[in-house]
């Protein structure tokens, strides 16, 4: 009777050897992959002549907006626009943040209370908020 004991197993039988190859060859699959596709942006991008930049930002919006914390015209440039819109957005997210802490802290003091009526409307709030998927929340 022979032992195999300390004999390594042919190439094609190896386990480890079948692990590595394949992730070898994943890996060399999403790099021609993503080659191919670099590739074909390239070629389209110079056959319609797109530039690609920032320099957009330099020109004239040509558009208004409405509600601006900083005096704004439409003869600005899009940087300025993009500005504007990052300060309305700020100026939202302060708002919210500050509504929804007054909310929350209330809610959970309410929680607390003695009276049966309001313990349970909080109650039923957290569990409506909690209990529904944001996207419906939105």
């Amino acid at each position: 009777m022979t032992s195999n004991i300390g004999q390594k197993p042919p190439l094609w039988r190896d386990d480890r050897f079948w692990r590595i190859a394949i992730q070898v060859l994943f890996v060399l699959v999403v790099i021609a992959v993503v080659a191919w596709l670099g590739s074909n942006l390239s070629r389209n991008i110079q056959q319609q002549a797109i530039k690609l930049g920032f320099d957009f930002l330099q020109d004239q919006a040509k558009f208004g907006i409405g509600d601006t914390p900083i005096p704004y015209k439409a003869t600005d440039p899009y940087s300025y626009a993009l500005l504007i819109g990052l300060a309305n957005s700020l100026r939202v997210m302060v708002f919210g943040i500050i509504l929804t802490t007054i909310v929350g802290i209330t809610a959970g003091i309410a929680s607390f209370s003695d009276n049966w009526l309001v313990s349970k409307l909080s109650l039923l709030y957290v569990e409506i908020v909690r209990n529904t998927p944001l996207l419906l929340q939105l």
